[in-house]
């Protein structure tokens, strides 16, 4: 009954990597007949997706203005809107003793570990740690959600379980995205995919490491030199934050021009995954990109950047849908040499067909949508129970 519908706030974190599964989430609440709030700052709400005809009553837009912060630049309303340097690699930082987990293949590198710990420790300038904003608000709730399913990751969701043993955790799917996207640039779409046209199926390799880090220079350089040392053919989505300093190598597009394709502007990703010639993709592992790729059953090479990248990158790795690219576990440095072995491996050699064939196994899990609106249909229940409780 009408009266019987709830009411959902979203208000999700300011990167795009949260925002758009919690519009995905919103969407598939939506359709069920419940009316979202999804608030962000005005800035995000325009650079949303556009939301369904049939569903857009359902969702209402709450813009909620940032207040003027210092050392944050104009119009910075999302993280991947203030490309700062990644993180310096902490040597002198302490390992607290829960970080060994031995029996598991998935875990941070050291050069991981203590960015990823100083970053989370670190005061920020509101005074607490973003480990603190994490712990109160995960103490403050009564119910956890997780984008996850136990047909993918059953283990991990059991350990997070575990983990906040006092309230239920609940996975909520994948939440795979639709194929909706932007209708802009349809003249540089048109672009992208008559060159994909012309190549042999399964010959091209995507790369595209998103938006919320920009690789240093040194980075860039090796990941080019590598992509043209496999001499396999290549679109590369690449897009730098303005006032970038960072550049391809001299004569590197006009070497590579008669195999390779450098995107600079918006590419349409879900759409160059699904296209046939696309036979697996460079990628720095965050876990839309993840679901994205296992969603078309592409393989994975994998180059972390940040966060939960590298944990996503070995957890694919265990899976055997993908490798990750070699690299010093001290300085997380790599080399053009390791870039090209690891992309001949994926997609040409006979001993990387298990990857491709793994991946291919993944996509009817993810693409199944009576599985997701499951998990779906579990949430909506238990947020009736603790309506009715309230």
């Amino acid at each position: 009954m009408e009266d019987n519908k709830l009411n959902i706030v979203m208000f999700p974190w300011l990167a795009f990597g949260h925002m758009l599964p919690f519009l995905e989430l919103s969407k598939r609440l939506a359709t069920k007949g419940h009316h979202i709030f999804f608030v962000s700052t005005p800035r995000n709400l325009e650079r949303l997706p556009n939301i369904p005809k049939n569903i857009a009553p359902l969702i209402t837009l709450v813009p909620l203005p940032l207040p003027r912060v210092e050392n944050l630049p104009p119009n910075a309303e999302a993280t991947t809107d203030d490309n700062g340097p990644a993180a310096d690699s902490l040597t002198n930082a302490e390992f607290p003793p829960w970080i060994p987990f031995p029996k598991s293949t998935v875990y941070f590198l050291p050069n991981e570990a203590r960015i990823f710990l100083k970053n989370l420790t670190a005061k920020t300038s509101s005074g607490v740690s973003d480990l603190f904003r994490f712990k109160t608000v995960c103490n403050s709730s009564d119910l956890v959600v997780v984008r996850g399913c136990l047909e993918l990751e059953a283990k991990y969701l059991q350990l997070v379980d575990e983990l906040i043993a006092e309230k239920p955790v609940l996975p909520v799917g994948l939440l795979p995205p639709s194929m909706e996207e932007s209708s802009e640039n349809e003249d540089a779409q048109n672009s992208i995919f008559g060159w994909l046209e012309k190549q042999r199926s399964g010959s091209v390799v995507y790369v595209a490491l998103g938006s919320e880090v920009e690789v240093s220079q040194e980075q860039l350089t090796e990941l080019a030199l590598g992509l043209e040392l496999s001499k396999l053919p290549f679109l590369w989505a690449l897009r730098r934050s303005v006032g970038s300093s960072v550049e391809l190598p001299d004569g590197f597009v006009e070497r590579t021009r008669d195999r390779g394709l450098v995107w600079t502007s918006w590419a349409p990703q879900l759409k160059i995954l699904q296209h046939d010639s696309v036979g697996g993709f460079l990628t720095h592992a965050g876990f839309s990109s993840t679901i994205e790729t296992l969603m078309f059953g592409k393989p994975s090479i994998m180059l972390p950047l940040m966060l939960d990248q590298g944990i996503n990158a070995r957890f694919l790795e265990e899976k055997r849908v993908g490798i990750e690219i070699p690299r010093n576990k001290e300085d997380g440095s790599f080399t053009r040499n390791s870039v090209a072995q690891s992309l001949a491996l994926v997609l040409q050699d006979e001993a990387g067909k298990m990857y491709r064939n793994e991946a291919k196994k993944y996509s009817p899990i993810i693409a199944n949508e009576s599985l997701h609106d499951k998990y779906i249909d579990e949430l909506i229940d238990h947020l009736y129970d603790y309506k009715s409780e309230t």
